[in-house]
C-alpha cells in the first residue's frame, strides 16, 4: 500500500499508513520491520526529512546481517540510496564516497558499472565542485554524465525520459562553465549546453 501510494505521489498518505504499522512491525522484528524502515525511509526522502530518513536506513542496514560481499547486489542498492541521502543533506564527499562503492562493488563481481552509477557520479561530482567554487572541474562532471548517457544509450534507448534527465544534468553543467569562465570559452559551453 505504501508502494502504491509513493507511485501515486500520495506522500502523505503513505507517511500516516507508515506511523500506523510502525509499532506493529517493530513488535513483530524481522522482516516486517526491515521492508518498513526500506519504505518510511523513502517516504522520508520524499518529505525532504533527510535526517530521519538516514536515520532509518543506517537501522535498515544493521538489519541486512550479511556482509557486502555476500550480498553484493543487494548492497549496491543501498549504497547508491546512501548517496541519495548525503547528496540530498549536502554531504558530497560522503554521497561520492557511497556511489564509488556502488561502481567498486560492481567490478570486484565482474559487472561493469551501470549508467545510473556513472550519472550519480556526475551529478554529485559537479555538486561537490560548486559548492567549493571549482567551476573549471565541471569538465570532468560532464565527462562522467556523458558516460552514462553513452551506457544509457546501448541499453535503453527507448527510455527518452531519463535520457533527457541526463542531458539536462550534462547541459546545466555547461552552461555553469560558460557563465563561470571567459568570453570565448563561455560561449562555446552555452552552445554546448544548449546542443546536449
Amino acid at each position: 500500500l505504501v508502494g502504491c501510494y509513493l507511485k501515486n505521489y500520495e506522500i502523505d498518505k503513505a507517511d500516516r499508513v507508515c506511523q500506523r504499522i510502525e509499532p506493529l512491525c517493530r513488535e513483530r522484528g524481522g522482516l516486517w520491520l526491515f521492508k518498513l524502515l526500506n519504505m518510511y525511509s523513502t517516504v522520508r526522502m520524499k518529505q525532504s526529512r533527510f535526517p530521519e530518513a538516514l536515520a532509518m536506513y543506517e537501522e535498515f542496514e544493521s538489519l541486512i546481517g550479511h556482509s557486502a560481499e555476500e550480498q553484493w547486489e543487494l548492497y549496491d542498492t543501498v549504497f547508491r540510496n546512501f548517496g541519495w541521502i548525503h547528496c540530498s543533506m549536502g554531504n558530497h564527499e560522503k554521497a561520492m564516497h557511497y556511489f564509488r562503492r556502488c561502481v567498486e562493488i560492481k567490478r570486484k563481481n565482474g559487472v561493469p558499472p551501470h549508467w545510473f552509477d556513472q550519472w550519480d557520479l556526475g551529478k554529485t561530482h559537479a555538486r561537490m565542485q560548486v559548492s567549493k567554487g571549482n567551476f573549471a572541474a565541471l569538465k570532468h562532471s560532464i565527462e562522467l554524465i556523458k558516460k552514462g548517457i553513452e551506457l544509457h544509450q546501448q541499453v535503453e534507448q527507448q527510455d527518452k525520459v531519463m535520457l533527457c534527465k541526463m542531458l539536462n544534468s550534462a547541459g546545466e553543467c555547461a552552461q555553469m562553465l560558460g557563465d563561470y569562465s571567459g568570453h570565448e570559452e563561455a560561449r562555446g559551453w552555452h552552445e554546448e549546453a544548449v546542443r546536449l
